[in-house]
């Protein structure tokens, strides 16, 4: 179950591309999706923008028959970017909920999960000061000729430092995803 148009392709390719002849795709959110049951239900860094979780969470257990799976970062995804956020649209931004957030909601619903924590991911890196713009501009929604373009600009002068030929910012820190597991009740 995907959402996205492009992430659904993705998926598509890549078993036809490894002879994987068993993935169905259902082009929707998890909430509106029309499913049957699994041994397993996985979602995948999924709980950051989930709005309404219960509902979320409880449709994973009444649709898993063995195993609930859920894979988040112990920090959100996008947290190395706040302050320049702030420096750049005059705001904070909103920190999305990841690990933290998500374990005493299923204590609250009475799910007794384990976590496993799975290897850091590196700190994100840019080919290029140029590359890091670029795909900077597109994370925080600058759009090209405005204000916030001018003062993104001037902010990866301080923000952008090179690290063994390659830039990222100096906020980054590298993220570790968790694995959240439990078996559903009833």
């Amino acid at each position: 179950v995907e959402p996205s148009p492009s992430m659904c392709d993705v998926l598509r390719e890549t078993a036809e591309e490894s002879g994987i002849a068993n993935v169905s795709v259902t082009q929707a959110t998890w909430e509106d999706a029309s499913v049957e049951p699994a041994d397993v239900v996985l979602s995948s860094h999924v709980v950051y923008v989930v709005q309404e979780i219960e509902p979320f969470i409880r449709k994973q257990e009444s649709h898993a028959r063995r195993l609930v799976l859920c894979v988040a970062f112990q920090s959100p995804p996008q947290a190395a970017m706040g302050g320049l956020w702030e420096q750049v649209h005059g705001e904070e931004r909103l920190r999305l909920p990841s690990l933290p957030e998500l374990l005493p909601v299923l204590e609250e619903l009475g799910i007794q999960s384990r976590v496993t924590e799975l290897e850091p991911r590196p700190v994100q890196t840019f080919e290029s000061f140029e590359d890091a713009q670029v795909s900077l501009k597109q994370r925080l929604y600058v759009k090209p000729d405005t204000a916030e373009e001018a003062r993104l600009e001037r902010a990866l002068e301080e923000w952008l430092h090179e690290v063994d030929g390659t830039w990222q910012l100096r906020s980054s820190q590298p993220i570790r995803p968790c694995i959240v597991a439990w078996e559903p009740r009833g």
